[in-house]
Formats: C-alpha cells, structure tokens, sequence
C-alpha cells in the first residue's frame, strides 16, 4: 500500500497483526487496543467471520518496532503478534469491487468506479461516491428510506420531496 505524503512522495504502510483463537473479553480487548494504538496510525479491532476468534490490526506509516510491541505486549500475557509491510494495491480499486450498483425501486446508485450500463427499467440514476461522510449506501436503512419515500410519493399528490435526516444522502 503506498499512501502520497504531503510533500507529493510515496509511504509505505506496515501491519501490526494479532490473531486470536477466542473472543477477548472486553476489558481484554480494551487494554489490547490500548496498548497497540500508540503504534500506529489507524486499529481495527474486530471478530474473525465464522471463527469465533478475534483480530486486531494497527496500520503504521513506519516499519514497526518488534521489541517495543514486546514489551509493551508483556503485561498482557504477550499475545503472539506478527508485523509486516501491506502489499503494494490500489486500495481505493480494490475497495470499490465491494461497492456494486444498487437498485431501489426506480432508483439505480452507484458510484463514479461503476463502467457498465446503467438498466434502461431503472430511469432515476444517482452517481454518489462514498467519502468520509458519506457511505456506499448498503445499510438497509438507506433501502428502507428510499421505499418509504416512494410509497409517500405515490399516496401524495405532491410533485417534490424533501430527503432530510433519513440517511439516505439522496
């Protein structure tokens, strides 16, 4: 992963990795994310899909220092933890494979990423990209707004909505 530095050069990016077999506790999970935090510049602490272990990852912009993890590690019975430098990606490219179409009713969303033909049975297509206030529109609540509001639409006879607060962004 090479991230562009404010003087327009490449950084390359390592991983601190900690894989375990079972779910913390939360206080465990706690000081574990408190004591890799200061390691990097961003941690995402979460359960491993149908696994029922955990996995803690800090992204750090400098190769990080194995003996210091150590230490810092010890007063917490020293989970195994590996580090690594990520693989050069295009992140942004391969986040936005995640990121199909969606459809709602008339509505056809996708994102600037989308090179296919948007489907002719759809007739309102809305271009959003996600950002850092904005999603990819895939929480069910998004869905659920936008049917609600086209279920208003057809009981009313006014010609224009107003979309505020249902979290849809459209």
């Amino acid at each position: 992963l090479l991230m562009k530095r404010i003087d327009g050069g490449a950084s390359k990016m390592w991983s601190i990795l900690i894989e375990l077999a079972d779910k913390p506790s939360d206080t465990m999970r706690v000081l574990l994310e408190d004591t890799l935090a200061p390691f990097g510049e961003a941690l995402s602490s979460f359960e491993i899909d149908g696994k029922g272990g955990w996995r803690l990852e800090v992204l750090c912009l400098t190769p990080p220092q194995r003996q210091e993890i150590a230490t810092a590690l010890r007063p917490l019975s020293s989970p195994a933890f590996d580090s690594h430098p990520l693989p050069d990606k295009d992140w942004v490219a391969e986040s936005e494979k995640g990121w199909p179409p969606i459809v709602v009713g008339p509505f056809f969303i996708y994102g600037s990423h989308f090179k296919g033909r948007a489907p002719k049975a759809r007739p309102i297509r809305l271009c959003i990209d996600a950002g850092m206030a904005f999603g990819t529109g895939r929480h069910e609540t998004t869905k659920l707004c936008l049917q609600a509001l086209l279920r208003l639409k057809r009981k009313r006879t006014d010609r224009q909505a107003l979309d505020l607060g249902t979290g849809t962004g459209i």
